[in-house]
């Protein structure tokens, strides 16, 4: 099992690299003709991430959600109980409960 402190770690290096991957692009895009999307195929981030959601998320995509999705980082469960995840710290806990259960 990875600690809370690593997996907090790694999701902030992955969200950084994809800021810097965001600047390169929007540099690359002033002498380019097109559009540029730069570190979109990052395989090292790719790898963290598969490694992450093979040890804490493998039936579903919370993960991919909480790093990705620009919406409001909430689980709202089927009896009408909701959950706030705005910290890496939050949704590891999440993530540990649910794998807990299954």
């Amino acid at each position: 099992m990875i600690s809370k402190k690593t997996f907090i770690k790694v999701l902030k290096l992955i969200k950084e690299q994809a800021k810097i991957n965001s600047k390169v692009g929007e540099a690359l895009e002033l002498v380019c003709d097109s559009w540029v999307m730069y570190g979109f195929k990052d395989k090292n981030s790719e790898a963290l991430y598969l490694v992450l959601q093979e040890l804490l998320d493998p039936t579903s995509d919370w993960i991919g959600w909480w790093l990705w999705e620009d919406v409001e980082k909430v689980v709202t469960y089927e009896d009408g109980g909701k959950i706030k995840l705005d910290t890496a710290g939050q949704l590891y806990d999440f993530l540990i409960n649910n794998f807990e259960k299954n």
